[in-house]
Protein backbone atom coordinates (compact mmCIF):
# COMPACT_ATOMS: atom_id res chain seq x y z
CA UNK A 1 0.00 0.00 0.00
CA UNK A 2 1.31 3.39 -0.95
CA UNK A 3 1.76 5.65 2.08
CA UNK A 4 0.38 8.79 0.45
CA UNK A 5 0.37 10.69 3.78
CA UNK A 6 4.16 10.70 3.83
CA UNK A 7 4.14 13.26 1.03
CA UNK A 8 2.80 15.81 3.50
CA UNK A 9 5.49 15.19 6.13
CA UNK A 10 7.93 18.10 6.58
CA UNK A 11 11.48 17.25 5.54
CA UNK A 12 12.72 17.19 9.17
CA UNK A 13 10.10 14.60 10.24
CA UNK A 14 11.20 10.98 10.06
CA UNK A 15 9.02 8.69 8.00
CA UNK A 16 9.69 5.67 10.20
CA UNK A 17 9.55 5.15 13.97
CA UNK A 18 12.07 2.93 15.74
CA UNK A 19 10.61 2.05 19.17
CA UNK A 20 13.70 0.07 20.17
CA UNK A 21 15.59 3.38 20.50
CA UNK A 22 13.40 4.33 23.48
CA UNK A 23 12.09 1.16 25.17
CA UNK A 24 10.20 3.15 27.83
CA UNK A 25 8.24 6.38 27.78
CA UNK A 26 10.64 7.91 30.33
CA UNK A 27 13.56 7.24 28.03
CA UNK A 28 11.62 8.97 25.27
CA UNK A 29 11.12 12.02 27.48
CA UNK A 30 14.76 12.03 28.60
CA UNK A 31 15.91 11.96 25.00
CA UNK A 32 13.67 14.93 24.21
CA UNK A 33 14.92 16.85 27.26
CA UNK A 34 18.51 16.45 26.07
CA UNK A 35 17.87 17.13 22.40
CA UNK A 36 15.44 20.05 22.67
CA UNK A 37 16.43 21.72 25.96
CA UNK A 38 15.54 25.30 25.11
CA UNK A 39 12.80 24.62 22.60
CA UNK A 40 9.13 25.00 23.51
CA UNK A 41 7.44 21.82 24.68
CA UNK A 42 3.96 23.17 25.48
CA UNK A 43 2.01 26.41 25.07
CA UNK A 44 -1.05 27.30 27.13
CA UNK A 45 -2.82 30.66 27.11
CA UNK A 46 0.24 32.08 25.26
CA UNK A 47 2.56 30.93 28.09
CA UNK A 48 5.39 28.64 27.01
CA UNK A 49 7.00 25.73 28.86
CA UNK A 50 10.39 24.67 27.52
CA UNK A 51 11.74 21.13 27.59
CA UNK A 52 14.33 22.28 30.12
CA UNK A 53 11.64 23.68 32.44
CA UNK A 54 9.52 20.58 32.01
CA UNK A 55 12.52 18.40 32.87
CA UNK A 56 13.31 20.42 36.02
CA UNK A 57 9.75 20.81 37.30
CA UNK A 58 8.83 17.17 36.73
CA UNK A 59 11.99 16.05 38.55
CA UNK A 60 11.13 18.38 41.43
CA UNK A 61 7.61 16.98 41.69
CA UNK A 62 8.97 13.43 41.52
CA UNK A 63 11.35 14.26 44.39
CA UNK A 64 8.45 15.54 46.49
CA UNK A 65 6.42 12.39 45.83
CA UNK A 66 9.34 10.14 46.76
CA UNK A 67 9.98 12.12 49.93
CA UNK A 68 6.28 11.80 50.83
CA UNK A 69 6.61 8.06 51.24
CA UNK A 70 4.65 6.76 48.27
CA UNK A 71 5.69 3.28 47.19
CA UNK A 72 6.48 2.16 43.67
CA UNK A 73 3.29 1.13 41.93
CA UNK A 74 0.97 3.44 43.89
CA UNK A 75 -1.63 5.08 41.67
CA UNK A 76 -2.06 8.86 41.40
CA UNK A 77 -5.06 10.32 39.61
CA UNK A 78 -4.94 13.53 37.55
CA UNK A 79 -8.20 15.41 37.04
CA UNK A 80 -7.55 18.52 35.00
CA UNK A 81 -7.89 19.79 31.43
CA UNK A 82 -4.99 20.73 29.14
CA UNK A 83 -2.89 22.98 31.38
CA UNK A 84 0.88 23.33 31.73
CA UNK A 85 0.56 21.57 35.08
CA UNK A 86 -0.55 18.36 33.38
CA UNK A 87 2.72 17.27 31.71
CA UNK A 88 4.68 18.28 34.82
CA UNK A 89 2.43 16.12 36.99
CA UNK A 90 2.31 13.18 34.59
CA UNK A 91 6.06 12.94 33.99
CA UNK A 92 6.78 13.58 37.67
CA UNK A 93 4.53 10.69 38.65
CA UNK A 94 6.23 8.34 36.19
CA UNK A 95 9.68 9.42 37.33
CA UNK A 96 8.72 8.58 40.90
CA UNK A 97 7.86 5.04 39.81
CA UNK A 98 4.14 5.59 40.29
CA UNK A 99 1.10 4.97 38.08
CA UNK A 100 -0.80 7.73 36.27
CA UNK A 101 -4.59 7.50 36.35
CA UNK A 102 -6.22 9.92 33.91
CA UNK A 103 -9.61 11.19 35.06
CA UNK A 104 -12.12 12.94 32.81
CA UNK A 105 -12.63 16.48 34.09
CA UNK A 106 -16.33 16.25 33.25
CA UNK A 107 -17.00 13.21 35.41
CA UNK A 108 -19.90 13.30 37.80
CA UNK A 109 -19.30 12.40 41.45
CA UNK A 110 -20.55 8.86 40.85
CA UNK A 111 -18.24 8.36 37.85
CA UNK A 112 -15.29 9.82 39.71
CA UNK A 113 -15.88 7.53 42.68
CA UNK A 114 -15.97 4.48 40.41
CA UNK A 115 -12.69 5.31 38.66
CA UNK A 116 -10.82 6.17 41.85
CA UNK A 117 -11.90 2.92 43.50
CA UNK A 118 -11.33 0.88 40.37
CA UNK A 119 -7.75 2.16 40.09
CA UNK A 120 -7.17 2.16 43.86
CA UNK A 121 -5.71 5.66 43.54
CA UNK A 122 -4.25 6.97 46.80
CA UNK A 123 -3.63 10.51 45.59
CA UNK A 124 -5.36 12.90 43.23
CA UNK A 125 -4.11 16.07 41.55
CA UNK A 126 -7.18 18.12 40.76
CA UNK A 127 -8.06 21.52 39.34
CA UNK A 128 -9.88 23.53 42.01
CA UNK A 129 -12.82 23.98 39.65
CA UNK A 130 -13.68 20.30 40.11
CA UNK A 131 -12.74 19.88 43.79
CA UNK A 132 -16.39 20.16 44.86
CA UNK A 133 -17.11 16.99 42.85
CA UNK A 134 -14.35 15.16 44.69
CA UNK A 135 -15.65 16.42 48.03
CA UNK A 136 -18.93 14.56 47.47
CA UNK A 137 -17.29 11.14 47.31
CA UNK A 138 -13.75 11.37 48.70
CA UNK A 139 -14.72 9.62 51.95
CA UNK A 140 -15.90 6.64 49.89
CA UNK A 141 -12.60 6.26 48.05
CA UNK A 142 -9.02 5.29 48.88
CA UNK A 143 -7.75 8.87 48.40
CA UNK A 144 -5.39 9.91 51.22
CA UNK A 145 -3.78 13.02 49.74
CA UNK A 146 -5.11 15.79 47.48
CA UNK A 147 -3.05 18.21 45.40
CA UNK A 148 -4.99 21.21 44.10
CA UNK A 149 -4.06 23.62 41.35
CA UNK A 150 -5.59 26.71 39.75
CA UNK A 151 -5.87 27.46 36.04
CA UNK A 152 -3.26 30.22 36.14
CA UNK A 153 -0.77 28.59 38.50
CA UNK A 154 1.92 28.01 35.86
CA UNK A 155 1.34 31.16 33.86
CA UNK A 156 3.61 34.20 34.30
CA UNK A 157 3.02 35.60 37.79
CA UNK A 158 0.92 38.68 36.95
CA UNK A 159 -1.12 36.91 34.28
CA UNK A 160 -1.62 33.88 36.50
CA UNK A 161 -2.91 35.98 39.40
CA UNK A 162 -5.27 37.82 37.06
CA UNK A 163 -6.59 34.59 35.55
CA UNK A 164 -7.09 32.93 38.94
CA UNK A 165 -8.87 35.99 40.37
CA UNK A 166 -11.13 36.34 37.34
CA UNK A 167 -12.01 32.65 37.18
CA UNK A 168 -12.92 32.48 40.86
CA UNK A 169 -14.51 35.83 41.66
CA UNK A 170 -15.88 37.18 38.37
CA UNK A 171 -16.78 34.06 36.40
CA UNK A 172 -17.64 32.07 39.56
CA UNK A 173 -16.11 28.91 38.08
CA UNK A 174 -14.69 27.60 41.35
CA UNK A 175 -17.43 26.35 43.69
CA UNK A 176 -16.62 26.29 47.38
CA UNK A 177 -15.16 23.01 48.64
CA UNK A 178 -13.72 21.56 51.83
CA UNK A 179 -11.20 18.76 51.67
CA UNK A 180 -8.73 17.35 54.18
CA UNK A 181 -5.04 16.72 53.49
CA UNK A 182 -4.81 19.31 50.71
CA UNK A 183 -1.47 20.50 49.32
CA UNK A 184 -0.89 23.08 46.61
CA UNK A 185 0.59 21.49 43.48
CA UNK A 186 2.87 24.51 43.03
CA UNK A 187 4.09 24.15 46.62
CA UNK A 188 4.92 20.48 46.01
CA UNK A 189 6.93 21.31 42.88
CA UNK A 190 8.85 24.12 44.60
CA UNK A 191 9.48 22.04 47.71
CA UNK A 192 10.78 19.16 45.60
CA UNK A 193 13.56 21.45 44.39
CA UNK A 194 14.76 21.66 48.02
CA UNK A 195 15.06 17.92 48.54
CA UNK A 196 18.58 17.32 47.33
CA UNK A 197 21.17 16.27 49.92
CA UNK A 198 22.69 19.73 50.09
CA UNK A 199 21.49 23.15 48.98
CA UNK A 200 23.27 26.45 48.58
CA UNK A 201 22.00 29.54 50.34
CA UNK A 202 21.40 31.02 46.89
CA UNK A 203 19.10 28.11 45.96
CA UNK A 204 17.08 28.43 49.17
CA UNK A 205 16.90 32.24 48.95
CA UNK A 206 15.52 32.00 45.42
CA UNK A 207 12.92 29.44 46.52
CA UNK A 208 11.83 31.56 49.48
CA UNK A 209 11.74 34.78 47.46
CA UNK A 210 14.22 36.68 49.65
CA UNK A 211 17.66 38.09 48.98
CA UNK A 212 20.74 35.98 49.59
CA UNK A 213 22.05 38.71 51.89
CA UNK A 214 18.94 38.57 54.07
CA UNK A 215 19.03 34.80 54.32
CA UNK A 216 22.76 34.77 55.09
CA UNK A 217 22.17 37.28 57.88
CA UNK A 218 19.41 35.14 59.39
CA UNK A 219 21.54 32.00 59.18
CA UNK A 220 24.66 33.85 60.26
CA UNK A 221 26.52 31.47 58.00
CA UNK A 222 27.58 30.83 54.43
CA UNK A 223 27.60 27.67 52.40
CA UNK A 224 25.04 24.92 52.34
CA UNK A 225 21.64 24.37 53.91
CA UNK A 226 20.09 20.99 54.67
CA UNK A 227 16.61 20.23 53.30
CA UNK A 228 15.30 20.00 56.87
CA UNK A 229 16.51 23.53 57.58
CA UNK A 230 15.01 24.77 54.31
CA UNK A 231 11.62 23.43 55.35
CA UNK A 232 11.87 25.22 58.69
CA UNK A 233 12.87 28.44 56.97
CA UNK A 234 9.64 28.29 55.02
CA UNK A 235 7.83 28.87 58.28
CA UNK A 236 9.88 32.04 58.66
CA UNK A 237 9.59 33.42 55.18
CA UNK A 238 6.31 31.84 54.11
CA UNK A 239 3.15 33.86 53.82
CA UNK A 240 2.75 34.88 57.46
CA UNK A 241 -0.72 34.44 58.85
CA UNK A 242 -1.82 35.15 62.41
CA UNK A 243 -1.73 31.41 63.01
CA UNK A 244 1.85 31.20 61.76
CA UNK A 245 3.04 33.90 64.11
CA UNK A 246 1.17 32.45 67.08
CA UNK A 247 2.72 29.06 66.48
CA UNK A 248 6.17 30.55 66.06
CA UNK A 249 5.96 32.63 69.21
CA UNK A 250 4.73 29.71 71.29
CA UNK A 251 7.12 27.13 69.87
CA UNK A 252 10.65 28.50 69.82
CA UNK A 253 11.98 25.06 69.04
CA UNK A 254 11.02 25.83 65.44
CA UNK A 255 13.63 28.57 65.58
CA UNK A 256 16.31 26.49 67.27
CA UNK A 257 17.76 23.54 65.44
CA UNK A 258 21.15 22.05 64.82
CA UNK A 259 22.91 22.47 61.50
CA UNK A 260 26.13 20.49 61.07
CA UNK A 261 26.68 20.20 64.85
CA UNK A 262 26.28 23.95 65.28
CA UNK A 263 23.42 25.53 67.23
CA UNK A 264 21.43 28.03 65.21
CA UNK A 265 19.41 30.61 67.15
CA UNK A 266 17.04 32.80 65.17
CA UNK A 267 14.80 35.46 66.66
CA UNK A 268 11.51 36.13 64.85
CA UNK A 269 12.09 39.85 65.35
CA UNK A 270 15.65 40.16 64.06
CA UNK A 271 15.23 39.82 60.32
CA UNK A 272 13.72 41.77 57.45
CA UNK A 273 12.04 40.47 54.35
CA UNK A 274 13.87 41.76 51.28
Amino acid sequence: MEKVWLKRYPAEVAQEVFPEECPTILELFDKAFVGFKDKTAFINMSAKLSYRELDEKSRDFAAYLKDSGFEQGDAIAIMMPNLLQYPVAMIGILRAGLIVVNVNSNYTARELKHQLNDSNAKVIIILENFACTLEEVVEETSIKQVFTTKIGDMLPKMKGCTVNFTVKYFKKMVPNFKLAQVTSFNYAVKSGALMSDELTITDVAKHLGVSRKTLSKVLNAKGSVTPAMAVRLELVFGKPSADHWLRLQNAHDLWQTRLEQKSLHVSPYNFQIA
